[in-house]
């Protein structure tokens, strides 16, 4: 019979096409939908791959708790989805030691067009998205911080005007110990008291931020955090602790060092010399303080990262004698010696203002190019023009220490 009704030339053709069509509707409404549920299971996974990326970097940047990551994460999927979609089941798994991820997922309600025609108006679509905040591995953060008295020049233009309006033109804040000691107010004090930021005080913020990051990272036991500072003396303030707390409290705690300080004068001089930075000397006495240096598999080998806070400036003259002062920089090979050792070296250059001192002027020709080749790689050298820019190249740092953000699954 269905023989003849193909074969047919009459009527029953139309009655065969009528019976057909129902079917091929409904074939072409779930081709339809179906390509609708593919697009929006690629848009829904974009916006949570977003969601996951921006959690991880939030995180990084000290923002901690899986409700502050869900609230962040939400904002993210709702503005990448736009309006007519509703999220459930929304959640944000936070990092902990063991897993360095964040993970987002959650679940939308798609509309279909043909849906309705099989009782199936939307279609609920799963999406899950993990970018990774950091490395697994085992390492140690090292600070060398220049604490002489060019670290008392204001951080911002504003407040370098501000400065020399009641310094009489003098573009250094200096903390000298002897005006204490004669009943007048030092320069640190003065600035302290007017509201005025030296590079020091955006040095300070700097640490602090960087500490609260590494607190919130969950990575307890994993890094260690030294910090040496060095001027015309050199000091150990923190040694090999796991505490980001203990590096909260030595990093607000840092001041620039008095211009005739107690303690032992590193470098060729007298006890009175005035705010030298002796950093040859200083790089020097922090290399043998930095051990079990490795690929970052265990405590005993651990992945090293020792950050130079400086302007550059040197004091430091070759050893036999003292000819008067210098400006160096004469520390390219103790950087070599670090590198040397497996240590990756970054390097932050603070700001010194224009001198008349001819014989700083020379020295800034050449300090540039010295600091920046202290360091392990090109992107590992930042120029901070200003106090905040302190801020901004330990932000990098951190990043990069700690490892990129980037999807895992």
């Amino acid at each position: 019979m269905l023989k003849n009704i193909l074969f047919c030339e009459g009527g029953n053709f139309a009655i065969l096409t009528a019976l057909l069509i129902p079917i091929i509707l409904l074939s072409a409404g779930f081709a339809v939908d179906y390509s609708v549920m593919t697009l929006e299971l690629k848009r829904a996974q974009e916006s949570a791959d977003a969601a996951a990326l921006a959690a991880s970097q939030a995180y990084n940047k000290g923002l901690s708790g899986e409700q502050a990551l869900l609230s962040l994460a939400n904002s993210h999927v709702a503005g990448n989805l736009g309006a007519g979609y509703t999220v459930s089941n929304l959640a944000v798994t936070a990092p902990t030691a063991t897993n360095r991820t964040v993970r987002v997922t959650g679940r939308i309600n798609v509309p279909l067009y043909f849906g309705a025609l099989w009782n199936m108006p939307t279609k609920e679509i799963s999406f899950a998205a993990e970018a990774s905040v950091g490395s697994t591995a085992y390492s140690q953060i090292v600070f060398l911080v220049d604490v002489s008295n060019s670290m008392t020049v204001p951080g911002t233009d504003l407040d370098m005007v501000r400065w020399k309006a009641v310094s009489g033109g003098c573009q250094f804040a200096c903390h000298d110990s002897l005006a204490r000691k004669a009943g007048y107010k030092d320069g640190v004090q003065v600035a302290k008291e007017l509201g005025i930021k030296l590079k020091m005080d955006f040095i300070r913020s700097a640490m602090a931020a960087f500490a609260a990051r590494a607190k919130a990272s969950g990575q307890t036991g994993l890094q260690t955090y030294s910090v040496y500072t060095v001027g015309t003396t050199f000091n150990a303030l923190l040694e090999n602790s796991s505490n980001a707390d203990q590096l909260a409290t030595v990093g607000a705690a840092l001041e620039v060092e008095p211009t005739y300080p107690p303690g032992v004068i590193i470098g060729p001089g007298k006890a009175t010399d005035d705010g030298w930075s002796f950093l040859e000397y200083g790089l020097r006495l922090v290399r043998p303080k930095i051990s079990n240096i490795g690929d970052g598999s265990s405590a005993a080998k651990r992945k090293t990262y020792f950050i130079f806070l400086t302007d550059g400036l040197d004091s430091s003259v070759r050893d036999g004698g003292l000819a008067g002062r210098g400006f160096g920089p004469f520390y390219a090979d103790e950087c070599t010696a670090l590198r040397g050792d497996g240590v990756e070296v970054f390097t932050v250059q603070t700001y010194y203002p224009p001198s008349e001192d001819v014989g700083v002027q020379e020295a800034f020709k050449r300090i540039p190019p010295v600091i920046e080749a202290c360091a392990t790689k090109p992107e590992n050298h930042f120029m901070a023009d200003n106090g905040l820019a302190i801020g901004t190249a330990l932000d990098k740092i951190y990043a990069q220490v700690t490892g990129k953000v980037r999807l895992v699954r």
